[in-house]
């Protein structure tokens, strides 16, 4: 398999209609080679109010997070994947320093009436990689 996640972040926080997102994310998102059976792909993107984020910490510097499913056929996906959420309530946008998206799971269809399997980047089961082929996950960094 070969897998290529990279992002590019587009944040509306700060002039936004009324029903529009406070945090929008574009990432491009290659899959390729990946089992038949693989049926969707999650994105997750989230921001935060920290930079370093541990423990207990991390429940308060979360501002918001959000994540988009893809459909995946004839085991590959190759285009752009819209993260769009707002701050969790409570929270200011404008707080937010650091973002990060992911990779955070692939699923399978399921078959018999048997619910299907996910697999998780870096777990036991995720799907080995197609050698010489590069793995990148998840991306993150700096809003200001």
């Amino acid at each position: 398999m070969r897998l290529m996640f990279l992002a590019a972040v587009t944040l509306s926080a700060f002039a936004a209609p009324a029903l529009a997102s406070d945090f929008t994310f574009t990432v491009p998102l290659a899959l390729h080679n990946l089992p038949a059976d693989i049926s969707h792909a999650n994105i997750e993107c989230s921001v935060s109010a920290s930079t370093t984020i541990s423990g207990h910490e991390a429940a308060g510097a979360m501002i918001g997070s959000g994540s988009t499913q893809v459909d995946i056929s004839g085991g590959s996906y190759d285009g752009d994947v819209t993260v769009a959420f707002n701050a969790n309530l409570y929270q200011d946008p404008h707080q937010a320093v650091f973002w990060g998206c992911q990779l955070q799971q692939l699923d399978t269809v399921p078959t018999g009436g048997l619910t299907g399997m996910a697999y998780y980047p870096g777990g036991a089961h995720f799907i080995p990689l197609t050698p010489g082929a590069t793995e990148v996950t998840s991306v993150s960094g700096q809003l200001r």
